[in-house]
């Protein structure tokens, strides 16, 4: 009765070899990291939220959306 358990799981295991090597069976690979997420700030002027590296910033340190926003604020030219 083993011998035959043995042959059993050998043809089964043949199988699953035969099937992974034809492209039929393929095995997911483990993701990889996730796109890089982006600190958001906020306009102080609009509350306008938009990317840190798209953002103007004053001498204080706020957030801008704009020239126009920034220059608004400050009352500077």
């Amino acid at each position: 009765m083993s011998k035959i358990a043995l042959l059993l799981l050998a043809v089964i295991a043949a199988m699953l070899w035969l099937r992974y090597k034809a492209g039929g069976l393929k095995f997911r690979a483990k993701p990889g990291p996730g796109p890089e997420i982006a600190r958001m700030v906020k306009c102080t002027e609009c509350a306008l939220h938009l990317p840190a590296t798209e953002a103007l910033r004053d001498s204080a340190g706020r957030f801008y959306c704009c020239d126009a926003h920034r220059l608004a604020a400050t009352g500077k030219p």
